[in-house]
């Protein structure tokens, strides 16, 4: 680590961004967002390289970062696109109006139980992802706080809430 210098580490960034000579598929550099985290990484083993005395400091800091793109103006469905494609979605209708009228996240959404709602109010705690070898495997939501989300007639309508308040509205494959 001693001998990492800030002009080489600044010219390995530079490279990462620009050229497809580290890239294991695709072609051209690495996103500014993945060249961003990649930064990061180095950035963190040297503060503590620095931390424990390993090296006198961090050569990682003040290094120039690609910029990340700025984002497009997001569109939205109107309510009759939402319905039209909800309707075509078949036995995921429910789903796909609860995600588009509330806003969840979707590892929310695959995780909602019939014990999350009081009355047409959604308590949001938890949230489901699916991990290799494990199957479906519960957490937290991502912020780790627990929303109230109201929940329209529209929704609620095509909601098919199971008599066993244990039980996931939308399990997925078996």
């Amino acid at each position: 680590l001693g001998g990492i210098q800030h002009e080489d580490l600044q010219a390995w960034i530079n490279e990462l961004s620009t050229t497809d000579m580290y890239r294991t598929k695709g072609s051209g550099g690495f996103s500014a967002s993945r060249t961003i985290q990649i930064h990061q990484v180095v950035s963190g083993v040297l503060k503590y390289a620095v931390r424990t005395g390993r090296v006198p400091k961090n050569v990682a800091e003040g290094l120039v970062l690609p910029t990340k793109k700025k984002s497009t103006r997001q569109r939205y469905l109107t309510h009759k696109q939402l319905q039209e494609f909800a309707a075509e979605m078949g036995g995921f209708e429910g789903l796909t109006l609860l995600l588009g009228y509330c806003g969840p996240r979707i590892s929310e959404g695959f995780a909602v139980r019939g014990r999350d709602f009081r009355g047409q109010v959604w308590e949001v705690y938890e949230a489901v992802t699916t991990v290799a070898k494990l199957g479906r495997v519960e957490k937290g939501t991502k912020t780790h706080r627990g929303r109230h989300i109201p929940v329209p007639n529209v929704v609620w309508d095509k909601l098919d809430i199971p008599a066993d308040p244990d039980a996931v509205l939308f399990p997925g494959r078996r």
